[in-house]
């Protein structure tokens, strides 16, 4: 294969630029002005790519050489801009449609400057807001709260549930039932009707005896354990008042102590009605029992 001397190689490069270049002056300042053309607007329409700019400068700085405008979203405002091939030792000027209303100069020789990251912009996803449903808590009837029923009222519904009752002992119940109530703040109508409950309407069928006045099964476990005994009526709904307070609530008790089995409670486990179920009474039912009592009471009160 033949060796090309260095003068072949020069006189092809000239016949080949004398082809290609025009010899007017005019003519080659059009060329040189349509090749940088060409270049410009290849570089702007897709040249190009979208970088992340690190660092800032004044933008008043005399040595600005380049402007360019970005085609940047107005919802994503980065600091971005169009750089293909630019040195890193000149200034260049960004017009940002975000930026403080107008420009932004970046000046990349100043010692601030921490360079340009020529890696494509990643737009971050969307990241789906999951709104999870606020879990509605049943709180239920407060045992601590005010009781609406009068006595008279009470008696009369224990009387229609059970006609074999004595009115004048159900009514002296239900005006002690409300006043050891309003003594220690508990809801007199919720424990009346646990009263009701416990003991069939004063109707005394299970393991207790209506002798030992005690109207809510205080330590009563099955129909071999009778459970606590009371001196008198009144005492034994102290001590029924004195373990539902001891339940709902953490607050001492007013009255004097008569209740045995005070200290076995959990303070202030079972505040709401519906608490009792498992607390007080091993039926899954207990607490709807005595809010269905509340209902039948509400329902009487209103004929």
């Amino acid at each position: 294969m033949p060796i090309i001397g260095k003068q072949k190689i020069n006189k092809l490069i000239r016949t080949y630029s004398n082809l290609l270049i025009p010899k007017s002056v005019k003519l080659r300042i059009l060329f040189v002005f349509l090749i940088w053309l060409a270049f410009d607007i290849s570089s702007f329409f897709g040249g190009n790519t979208h970088h992340n700019v690190l660092g800032s400068s004044n933008k008043n700085s005399d040595n600005v050489t380049t402007i360019i405008k970005p085609k940047t979203d107005n919802s994503k405002p980065l600091l971005s801009a169009f750089i293909n091939k630019k040195p890193l030792n000149q200034h260049i000027f960004f017009e940002h449609p975000v930026y403080n209303q107008g420009s932004v100069s970046i000046l990349t020789n100043q010692p601030n400057f921490k360079g340009i990251d020529f890696s494509p912009v990643k737009e971050a996803k969307k990241k789906k807001i999951v709104r999870t449903p606020i879990k509605k808590r049943k709180h239920g009837i407060r045992i601590m709260s005010s009781g609406r029923a009068s006595a008279k009222q009470l008696a009369s519904f224990l009387v229609k549930n059970n006609p074999d009752a004595n009115y004048n002992t159900t009514l002296y119940l239900a005006k002690t039932y409300i006043q050891e109530s309003n003594i220690e703040g508990v809801n007199h109508d919720i424990a009346f009707l646990q009263m009701c409950l416990e003991t069939g309407f004063l109707k005394f069928d299970g393991a207790v005896d209506v002798r030992q006045n005690n109207f809510c099964g205080l330590g009563t476990v099955n129909h071999y354990t009778p459970g606590e005994s009371f001196k008198t009526k009144q005492e034994g709904v102290q001590a029924h008042i004195q373990h539902l307070k001891g339940y709902a609530s953490k607050d001492a008790l007013v009255g004097k102590l008569v209740d045995n089995r005070f200290r076995f409670i959990k303070r202030g486990s079972a505040q709401f009605l519906n608490d009792l179920t498992g607390k007080w009474a091993a039926d899954k039912q207990y607490g709807i029992k005595i809010k269905g009592l509340l209902k039948r009471l509400d329902s009487h009160l209103s004929n």
